[in-house]
């Protein structure tokens, strides 16, 4: 019966429901309906030791109610959490009751609620007191009276049977049902998200920011109607897929309408820029902002690895399109990735808002796994959602190529060879006195290349190597000779080579 009663106790709230025993019957009745039962001051006893036969009562002002507010589960926004708050005008009483209902209700009734619900907690501060006769029947709980030449009309909440009929009662005010009938506002229902496809994009990058975590990749996506966001399961098999990730935010996505050509990487491209159609805008920042990180992009054409590169300059065409210009390309150590030309309809990542790492154990890199992505409000079993399944390097430990590779002869024959080691975390200090090494040792693999021919590899931990006559008469070297130099990480392997040619 306990469970009932809370149960029922929302439903009688909100609609001015009230309930008695009599009898032994529980009944149910809605109060605003009943009629009010006037009683004129000769019906009255003396009530058991009291001088008077009506006594009036007021709460003291301490326990008034400045405002109240109601929560409730709101049925026009995907039945989310919502309150309102009922105060009367002019009242500057900070102090704040709350009750929590568990009913689905429209934002309009919830504020309906709260008003009529402040109102009877303000005028139910006024109680009365008094008895009649024992054979005087027409009384009953929940009934309505109003006494003498009063306009106030009382709820009866107990009766007691001393010889006398004791009844106790508080002041209600039964027009607050139809004075707040039209209160409060609505809230136009939102949009259940449509079953649409999911434009999404994994990104396995370099270190953007050196806060990420090493080996995981990225993730972003883009929808419409956005709904509730984007979901990523992930499983090592075809079944029992879990969660990894919520996207809470579209990326924007772009589509090059023109090729981007190659440039010389970590130098302002001074050129005509590319095309790009994206799904949401892009804005032209300051030098110093996009030295700064601003405007960072990975684009790739397919598959494969993505090319990180900055724009400062956005300009709007006609079409709905933009230009990008001001290129910064090759950026974060992905300038080997550049080919000589990104084809139109390339596929451009804004690195921003909406782009963020998903959840892959170190131990489950290179491993292929299942991926299932999908709208966020949809179960990952419907059709809607797309599978892939992909295996990641974890190229935020990917080493940089290394730079400035120069070739001397060393007047005996042979060559005196030196290069300058990059670094992919903290780079950017110029208050350091050396860039960190970012690895547990310092070492380079080596390769001495005749065209596709492999003359010589060898490993050296220090940026610096002697090719020496006799080595280069041993590996029947001759005329244009390249050498290829990468930095090897004990965890990633050898990363990308550069590349300089002497001639012996």
């Amino acid at each position: 019966m306990e469970t009932g009663r809370q149960s029922l106790q929302p439903l009688m709230i909100a609609y001015g429901m009230t309930s008695y025993e009599n009898n032994g019957v529980l009944a149910f009745r809605l109060g605003h309906q009943d009629e009010t039962i006037h009683l004129d001051d000769d019906v009255f006893a003396v009530l058991p030791d009291q001088d008077d036969v009506l006594v009036k009562t007021r709460a003291p002002e301490a326990e008034r109610v400045g405002r109240l507010r109601v929560q409730f589960w709101d049925q026009n926004a995907h039945y989310e959490a919502d309150s309102v708050e009922a105060r009367f005008t002019g009242d500057v009483s900070m102090a704040t009751s709350s009750i929590q209902l568990p009913l689905v209700l429209e934002r309009k009734f919830g504020q309906k609620l709260a008003t009529r619900l402040l109102a009877d907690a303000r005028i139910a501060r006024d109680e009365v007191k008094f008895a009649v006769p024992p054979s005087y029947l027409g009384l009953g709980l929940g009934g309505f009276v109003s006494i003498g030449q009063s306009s106030f009309t009382y709820r009866i909440d107990r009766i007691g049977d001393f010889g006398a009929k004791v009844v106790e009662a508080v002041r209600v005010e039964r027009g607050v049902f139809e004075a707040v009938e039209n209160g409060g506002f609505a809230r136009e229902p939102i949009p259940v998200a449509a079953k649409g496809p999911v434009h999404f994009a994994f990104l396995d990058l370099p270190l953007l920011t050196g806060a990420e975590v090493e080996h995981a990749p990225h993730f972003a996506a883009t929808t419409q109607p956005w709904g509730n966001g984007v979901s990523v399961y992930t499983s090592s098999s075809q079944d029992g897929f879990a969660l990894n990730k919520r996207a809470e935010t579209p990326a924007v996505f772009g589509v090059t309408l023109t090729g981007l050509a190659k440039s010389e990487p970590a130098r302002w491209d001074r050129g005509g820029g590319v095309l790009v159609t994206f799904s949401d805008d892009v804005q032209t920042r300051s030098t110093q902002d996009v030295l700064n990180g601003a405007n960072a992009a990975a684009i790739r054409f397919g598959a494969g690895d993505w090319e990180v590169f900055q724009f400062r300059d956005v300009e709007l065409q006609s079409d709905g399109s933009y230009r990008l210009f001001g290129l910064l390309r090759g950026q974060i150590g992905t300038e080997w990735v550049m080919p000589d030309v990104w084809p139109a309809g390339s596929e451009i990542v804004v690195l921003g808002v909406g782009v963020d790492q998903i959840e892959l154990a170190a131990t489950a890199r290179g491993l292929e796994r299942h991926y299932r992505v999908g709208p966020a409000n949809i179960p990952v079993s419907d059709a809607t959602y797309a599978q892939v399944t992909l295996a990641f390097e974890g190229v935020g430990l990917r080493p940089y190529a290394p730079a400035h590779l120069r070739g001397t002869a060393d007047g005996l024959g042979g060559f005196e060879l030196s290069w300058v080691r990059r670094t992919r975390i903290d780079g950017d200090s110029w208050q350091s006195f050396e860039v960190p090494l970012g690895e547990d040792a310092e070492m380079y693999h080596l390769r001495v290349m005749n065209g596709a021919n492999l003359l010589r590899e060898q490993d050296v931990t220090s940026p610096d190597w002697t090719y020496s006559a006799g080595d280069i008469a041993s590996d029947g070297a001759s005329g244009a000779v390249a050498i290829e130099i990468a930095q090897i990480s004990t965890r990633f392997g050898i990363g990308p080579y550069n590349r300089m040619t002497i001639n012996v």
